[in-house]
């Protein structure tokens, strides 16, 4: 069963018996105790992990369930990964009724963000969900994230906790490529970022990159790499590694592709792995963001990395001329 990534969590999947993992034990309750089953309260605060909650058994609308949130010094919920989902769900069956959670798009301008700050990354939307374009998020009760719009009544879940969101760095003036016909680029701080989900070799990988007048991504300290990772589990399916721009030259240094220099590397433990095994280059992993080492002729899925555009700065010259009339 896994547990990372972490949008797949408890999600089964098979291998070799000969591999070595954590295990559970499961035993028959001795009959000679006493098993009083554990019931989840209906009403008063739970604390789970890092945060408190607690239920509003009233019905209100989205706006209405946020104020008494509000006058609790709390939120409504933020649910950022499977393990709090699935404790939330079971409250929610034993009142029986669906609730707000604080996801919606109606006071984001059109994007499903978490009102109290929080990055939207692990997801549970139902079949064919999010279907509207505005609207707000109730948890429904058979564990899927449902939209509904926002003057709908349902009871809510509200979030106490001294955890603050993490902050973007600013970002530098630029803007990434926007069009049609051209891969979706993602902004941050002087630079954008093509994911891309085809699979290709290193050479092919670089190659394609170079089409598309960027390389292959390099990395230069850890709030790039948390930023990376991040958007990498946001991706529905499970992605082993991706190509970066970190290769070993033939005097046997690990460069980047780019040229910026080597002062952060995150390898896993026991890489990079010597001469004989003829890897020389860099795999992001997915799950856990480290990097190891793999033959270059393996075909993998890629990032590519290029500097913003500028924004065109207004000329003085043209400006006068702008403002002149033809007689």
């Amino acid at each position: 069963m896994m547990k990372k990534p972490i949008n797949q969590a408890g999600i089964w999947k098979d291998r070799d018996c000969d591999y070595e993992k954590s295990y559970i034990c499961q035993r028959n309750t001795d009959l000679e105790f006493d098993h009083t089953p554990i019931t989840i309260p209906v009403s008063g605060v739970t604390s789970y992990s890092d945060s408190s909650y607690f239920f509003i058994p009233s019905k209100a609308t989205w706006e209405e369930a946020r104020k008494k949130c509000k006058t609790e010094n709390s939120e409504l919920i933020s649910i950022l990964d499977p393990y709090t989902h699935s404790f939330l769900w079971l409250q929610v069956l034993e009142y029986g009724e669906p609730v707000w959670i604080g996801l919606n798009s109606n006071m984001t301008g059109g994007n499903y963000k978490w009102i109290d700050g929080w990055k939207v990354g692990f997801t549970k939307w139902g079949s064919g969900e999010p279907k509207e374009n505005r609207a707000c998020v109730y948890l429904d009760l058979d564990g899927d994230w449902k939209t509904g719009a926002c003057n709908q009544s349902h009871l809510s879940v509200c979030k106490q906790s001294d955890v603050l969101p993490p902050t973007d760095p600013p970002q530098a003036p630029g803007r990434c490529p926007e069009s049609k016909n051209s891969p979706s680029w993602i902004p941050f701080r002087g630079h954008c970022y093509y994911i891309s989900l085809i699979m290709k070799d290193w050479p092919g990988a670089s190659m394609r990159c170079n089409q598309l007048g960027a390389t292959l991504v390099s990395i230069e300290d850890l709030i790039e790499l948390k930023f990376l990772t991040r958007h990498l589990e946001q991706l529905e399916s499970f992605r082993p590694g991706f190509w970066i721009g970190l290769f070993k030259n033939v005097d046997g240094e690990w460069i980047w592709v780019d040229d910026t220099a080597v002062d952060f590397v995150n390898w896993k433990k026991g890489e990079p792995v010597g001469e004989s095994y003829h890897k020389d280059c860099a795999v992001l992993n997915s799950e856990e963001g480290e990097w190891f080492t793999s033959r270059s002729s393996s075909n993998r899925e890629f990032i590519c990395k290029k500097k913003k555009i500028p924004e065109a700065e207004p000329n003085v010259t043209s400006l006068e001329k702008k403002g002149r009339t033809i007689s």
